[in-house]
């Protein structure tokens, strides 16, 4: 056998029971930081899924309150109503309604 040549455990230095153990801790410890973030992420995509899930049902319930008023009141109250709820200018013109006198800062 040739001295000259390191064996194995020659190069590897001797970790004793205590080393080994805290180091099965620190691996276990950035395992369970990376499963607490995976559970946040599958947390945070169900929230989302669920928020996306409300906001579709609300605007089918708008789309059908509108279709319902369309069909059943007449033009000119449908204008009228609309008057006093829609602010924008965008929405106001397309009920063919004139936009709404700016309040002017005291100029």
């Amino acid at each position: 056998m040739n001295t000259n040549t390191p064996t194995q455990t020659d190069e590897q230095p001797k970790i004793t029971a205590q080393q080994k153990i805290d180091l099965e801790i620190e691996n276990l410890k950035k395992k369970l930081e990376q499963a607490k973030k995976k559970k946040s992420n599958v947390e945070a995509g169900i929230r989302t899924k669920e928020a996306q899930g409300m906001r579709k049902k609300l605007d089918r319930q708008k789309y059908l309150v509108g279709a319902w008023a369309l069909s059943t009141m007449k033009p000119e109250a449908i204008t009228e109503t609309m008057s006093g709820y829609l602010k924008g200018e965008k929405e106001r013109a397309l009920f063919g309604l004139a936009p709404l006198d700016k309040v002017s800062d005291g100029d």
